[in-house]
């Protein structure tokens, strides 16, 4: 299925396997601008580990930069509540980039930890996922599965649940929809 130009996709990585299981401690919005550029804009960055993109390959964002000094911080960055605005990035891409091929994805590194975080695949335990739209991920330290309690039935069984990200149950425990502004 070819990526829609405009669509904004939600990534969402937790970066610790004993975490708080929030999955924002990297948010990245992109979106597929025409058919050579996604723009790619960092939305939350938590924790305190020095964190790293991969397989990405941006002037700004790219596999040298720290998540957080983006931001010029040590510790939770969060756009919504932090008052920062989000690092933004327009990176070229190959036509046949697809959001839903593994080998385009990007992953985050964390250098604390030395592991590599990337999508789940089926079957594995999601520390990472990505959400077709403008998600209003957790706030932090509330687990994913408190702000949406079908989250738990789609990561069992990705047949189940498949909507379980539209509406939260608690939502005052999730940011507000942001608007993602074009450039």
């Amino acid at each position: 299925i070819p990526d829609v130009f405009g669509q904004v996709y939600t990534f969402c990585f937790e970066d610790r396997d004993e975490g708080d299981y929030d999955l924002n401690d990297i948010v990245i919005k992109a979106v597929r601008m025409d058919a050579t550029h996604v723009k790619y804009s960092i939305e939350a960055c938590g924790g305190t580990d020095k964190v790293y993109l991969r397989n990405i390959g941006g002037k700004l964002l790219n596999e040298d930069t720290e998540l957080h000094a983006l931001f010029n911080a040590t510790g939770v960055v969060n756009v919504g509540s932090s008052h920062v605005d989000a690092v933004s990035e327009i990176i070229e891409v190959d036509p046949s980039f697809s959001f839903a091929d593994k080998k385009d994805i990007f992953y985050i590194y964390n250098a604390t930890t030395g592991k590599e975080i990337h999508i789940a695949e089926m079957g594995e335990d999601p520390h990472a996922i990505m959400i077709p739209g403008d998600f209003r991920y957790p706030l932090e330290g509330t687990c994913i599965k408190d702000a949406y309690p079908a989250f738990i039935n789609w990561s069992k069984d990705r047949t189940s649940d498949i909507d379980w990200y539209i509406d939260p149950e608690i939502a005052v425990k999730v940011h507000k929809q942001s608007a993602f502004v074009f450039e």
